[in-house]
């Protein structure tokens, strides 16, 4: 029967599904916002389809999936103890957060399976008592949780940030603002004895930015060398994926339309071109001192922490865009376009 075979569909690889098409229209619906707040600037009829369907639809509905993994415990309680134990047993879930660690699970299981596909190297990780009552350094939660919730949930908050000119109502904003607490605040949260010590919490922060400086080494002590073994891991993706029209080329082609519309110079629509001279120059530099190491067998060119070119690069990028908001009044709309080209 169709129900059973759903059913079995929904319990394996569609959960899974179920989990990715919910993080990923949380994005599609922010961008959303964003890019039709943006246009209302030149005609203001065009932010009311956005804010009618986020309004009437992704608050309610992303509220209802947040909600439905407490359903099977509450309605269990309500039959063995009643209702009033049954709204008792809601109120400790709130009170434990549990709807935001509901958002924080659903976005890692959604990221490890998109990864699996992508990329494939899916392991196995024993669980045991150590698991969930060690607590973990900054550093590796940073590890563990910057490319499946910090990047996202930043990103998500940066375009909520553009969206000023529309107006989606309470649940979409209390949904949004969820979604950015969990994905930013949900690991440091739920680590055991985070915030015991002061003591403890500055000397994580003094550790990390160690973590941060440090050039050589593993990926414990380096995230020069964690950074270099994450794009090493993409390698191994097919060459399909890039050909194939994805999320990222749409904003880049919408965020494109908008400055075209806005009636920019032709610089407005490239990627900001002193963070690509930077990273072209650096990659050449890079490879040369290399190639010529290797041929010599001398020691390579001087090592400079990559953490100090990121700094340098993102201070050349901000330098650039306060150029874009000395040159227009309607600069948002170039920031939208030359960030979803550095996402891209």
């Amino acid at each position: 029967p169709l129900a059973r075979l759903l059913g079995i569909f929904y319990h394996h690889i569609g959960f899974f599904l179920n989990q990715c098409l919910v993080n990923w229209s949380t994005k599609a619906f922010a961008f959303a916002v964003a890019f039709f707040s943006l246009s209302s600037r030149q005609n203001p009829n065009f932010s009311i389809p956005a804010a009618i369907l986020a309004s009437n639809y992704f608050g309610v509905l992303y509220l209802a999936f947040v909600l439905s993994s407490t359903w099977p415990l509450l309605f269990e309680v309500y039959v063995e103890n009643g209702l009033i134990a049954a709204i008792r047993s809601l109120g400790s879930l709130f009170v434990a957060l549990s709807p935001v660690f509901s958002a924080f699970q659903s976005k890692l299981m959604a990221f490890s399976f998109v990864s699996t596909i992508n990329y494939g190297g899916a392991q196995y990780i024993p669980t045991g008592r150590g698991l969930s009552t060690s607590r973990e350094p900054l550093s590796k939660l940073f590890q563990c949780f910057s490319n499946s919730h910090f990047h996202d949930g930043l990103e998500v908050a940066l375009l909520l940030c553009l969206s000023t000119n529309v107006q989606c109502g309470i649940m979409f904003y209390i949904c949004m603002g969820l979604t950015v607490f969990s994905w930013m605040f949900a690991p440091f949260i739920f680590n055991p004895r985070q915030f015991e010590r002061l003591a403890t919490t500055l000397q994580d922060v003094c550790h990390w930015a160690r973590w941060i400086c440090t050039a050589e080494g593993n990926e414990e002590s380096s995230w020069e060398v964690w950074a270099i073994r994450q794009q090493e891991v993409k390698k191994s993706s097919p060459l399909i994926w890039f050909f194939l029209p994805s999320s990222r080329w749409l904003a880049v082609a919408f965020s494109t339309t908008l400055v075209i519309q806005r009636n920019f110079d032709k610089w407005s629509l490239t990627p900001p071109l002193l963070h690509a001279v930077l990273c072209a120059v650096l990659a050449v530099l890079r490879c040369s001192w290399g190639a010529a190491s290797r041929c010599s067998n001398a020691p390579s060119g001087p090592r400079w922490p990559l953490a100090w070119l990121v700094v340098f690069a993102v201070a050349l990028t901000a330098a650039e865009l306060i150029y874009t908001m000395r040159a227009s009044d309607d600069w948002l709309c170039v920031v939208l376009h030359k960030y979803m080209c550095i996402r891209l």
